[in-house]
């Protein structure tokens, strides 16, 4: 079987360069962080199904309890958090296909 993490990596640094680090969109919110492989559980307050990570990140953004996010890259999960690593680092755990993300508001 492929590992998909490989071919993850390339997708995730474009969509970085072009989507978050655009200055144009800063009026409704950017990402702080991303960790490849990790993920906050037990925080999540809404959690669907979405196209793809980009979707998930525009979510939090327009929700104003969203602080992180996680998504997984196998079941385009979206998990919206209340909470941070910095405020539950026991919850911050590892989790292969999935990316968290925390927001600055």
């Amino acid at each position: 079987m492929r590992d998909h993490r490989m071919t993850l990596h390339p997708v995730i640094i474009l969509f970085m360069l072009v989507f978050i680090a655009n200055p144009s969109d800063q009026s409704c919110g950017q990402s702080k962080s991303s960790e490849m492989h990790f993920v906050l559980k037990g925080h999540a307050y809404n959690s669907s199904q979405v196209a793809d990570y980009p979707s998930c990140l525009m979510t939090c953004v327009r929700e104003t309890n969203c602080v992180s996010c996680n998504f997984n890259f196998m079941t385009r999960i979206c998990d919206l958090n209340s909470k941070t690593k910095a405020t539950e680092p026991g919850s911050f755990k590892a989790q292969d296909y999935s990316v968290y993300t925390e927001m600055l508001k």
